[in-house]
């Protein structure tokens, strides 16, 4: 563990597009403008963004994204926030939006990559970026099994093995994927080569995790490592029972 990493060696990457279809008739709006105490979970994950001494950042939209520029106006002179549609948001899962958005834009730094419905400790964050190595996924080692959607790494000595959603009978979970990432440049040209493949072969109704699980299983990618949280606090709002 060093020293956060440099601002513009990294950049920050929002997951908003969904429509959030397992809330019900909570999710009129996108779940990332879902309020908690008269502020929404977007706004919480910019600002503290914004503390950090961030200076521009992508948010990936799609259902009624209108909704969601409109309500980050206010930071246009706080941040550059750059926004990317992912027009099938319907029929794709986040996997493919950031394809899209790689795909589209030249961005040349690692990413941090955060779900748009995410609620959490920003100390979490902080534990990703103090983090020297390349490519982190950040579990909780001290998850529940709440839903039976769980989605969790299997791996040994902060390697990553597998990214597969829990079952009876795995061994070696070292915890639940909480939602936020980080990836070197050489990863994302991976992950992108692997995708236009895999898209071309088998739809784009994908998310990242078994994008990567599926990498690791055939070898093409080398180093992915885990990072623990150590019982900080976060929630990721899929449920009415969530929110």
């Amino acid at each position: 563990m060093g020293k956060i990493i440099q601002r513009n060696k990294i950049m920050p990457v929002i997951l908003a597009a969904g429509y959030g279809s397992r809330l019900g008739s909570k999710s009129i709006e996108p779940k990332a403008l879902l309020k908690i105490n008269s502020k929404s979970i977007i706004e919480y994950t910019i600002e503290y963004l914004i503390q950090l001494g961030f200076t521009e950042i992508f948010i990936l939209v799609g259902y009624k994204k209108e909704l969601i520029k409109k309500s980050l106006t206010k930071y246009k002179n706080k941040i550059k926030v750059n926004f990317y549609e992912n027009k099938k948001f319907r029929i794709s899962g986040h996997g493919y939006s950031l394809y899209s958005l790689l795909n589209n834009f030249s961005i040349k730094n690692d990413l941090l990559i955060i779900h748009g419905d995410l609620f959490f400790d920003n100390k979490i964050i902080n534990l990703l970026l103090k983090n020297e190595k390349k490519n982190i996924i950040m579990i909780d080692e001290k998850f529940s099994i709440l839903t039976n959607d769980e989605v969790v790494v299997l791996g040994k000595n902060n390697k990553v093995s597998r990214i597969v959603k829990f079952n009876n009978k795995l061994k070696n979970i070292v915890g639940e994927i909480v939602g936020i990432n980080k990836w070197s440049l050489e990863f994302q040209k991976k992950y992108m080569s692997y995708c236009k493949k895999l898209f071309k072969n088998e739809g784009i109704n994908f998310n990242w995790e078994p994008i990567i699980d599926r990498m690791l299983l055939e070898n093409e990618i080398k180093s992915l490592n885990f990072n623990k949280i150590y019982k900080k606090k976060w929630i990721n709002i899929n449920y009415k029972e969530d929110y």
